[in-house]
């Protein structure tokens, strides 16, 4: 289990290195690196949805939509110039705090926002179809998946999703007389999404 998150990186090749710098306008080196710190950042955003909204509609979007099957042909996924799903999910996972997110990924990674807010949703079904895999294989079920998240994002790196909410709307909860998170959960929420 502690390498897993190994296993996720280790998705990213050369030739789907070469393809993300391509579509992101970064030069290899950077993207690599950016990667590094995605992919435990949106990792984070999963847990901190399933923490706040439970686990059911998460997993039953992973077996409706994300079986794993995008890992078996990522060059023709990224041939196909489409960001719809990767947007969606992002909505779901991140929320209204995206734009914090992709800046705070620029800045850390030393590279522009654009550039981040390409790359985002192009990892993000990557993430779903290997977290898909994994329950199809029986290796993730509604037992296990949060030690499986921690063992993923393990010496992460990356951007804590909940911390980040939590600084940036705790004033706003106390103004309002409302702590709820403004993420839209993924629980349901992508069962939902997908289903349109």
């Amino acid at each position: 289990m502690e390498n897993q998150l190994q296993n996720i990186l280790g998705l990213f090749n050369q030739n789907e290195i070469n393809s993300l710098s391509e579509k992101t306008g970064l030069n290899n080196e950077q993207t690599s690196q950016a990667i590094q710190e995605v992919v435990p950042t949106l990792l984070s955003g999963i847990q901190n949805n399933i923490s706040s909204n439970g686990l059911s509609g998460f997993l039953s979007a992973l077996d409706k939509d994300h079986d794993g099957s995008i890992l078996d042909d990522l060059a023709g996924y990224f041939n196909s110039n489409s960001t719809q799903t990767g947007d969606g999910i992002l909505k779901y996972i991140l929320g209204d705090q995206r734009t914090q997110v992709e800046n705070k990924l620029a800045e850390n990674n030393h590279i522009n926002v654009e550039s981040i807010s390409k790359l985002l949703p192009l990892i993000a079904p990557i993430i779903m179809g290997y977290l898909g895999k994994e329950k199809k294989s029986g290796s993730i079920d509604s037992g296990n998946i949060g030690n499986i998240l921690g063992s993923l994002m393990q010496g992460k790196g990356g951007i804590d999703i909940g911390g980040l909410i939590g600084s940036l709307t705790s004033g706003q909860g106390q103004a309002s007389g409302n702590n709820k998170s403004p993420l839209g959960g993924i629980v349901g929420m992508l069962g939902k999404l997908f289903r349109k």
